[in-house]
């Protein structure tokens, strides 16, 4: 668990959601192995409050539900009624999520109209 804490994740959520769903999936396998490996710069200090499993396990489920979403979401051009619908949940909390991830989709710096009338 101290190892989980102390990797740093850099920007790798993938790396996290296989290696949570590894150790649901193979409870016996050796998921420590990977962070053992670790490079120095990706081991951080352990954090000094103490945390329950589930708030371990609460923040590695919204990290792996985030990533889905954004996949989701980039897979249908951000058509986020189209992303609910395949993700089978509702567009209002959808919605609800990507407002506390705080989460707009990137706009071209170029307005596209801009672009059709120059062409």
């Amino acid at each position: 668990m101290e190892m989980f804490f102390r990797y740093d994740w850099p920007g790798n959520v993938r790396q996290l959601e296989n290696i949570v769903k590894r150790y649901l999936i193979l409870p016996d396998a050796d998921v420590t192995s990977e962070l053992k490996n670790a490079t120095p710069e990706a081991i951080v200090p352990a954090p000094q409050q103490n945390l329950s499993l589930k708030e371990v396990a609460g923040h590695a489920a919204e990290i792996a539900e985030r990533e889905v979403v954004l996949r989701m979401l980039e897979e249908t051009g951000w058509n986020r009624k189209e992303s609910a619908r395949r993700l089978r949940i509702s567009y209002k909390a959808l919605r609800n999520k990507l407002k506390k991830w705080q989460l707009v989709r990137e706009r071209p710096t170029e307005d596209v109209r801009t672009l059709v009338r120059s062409a």
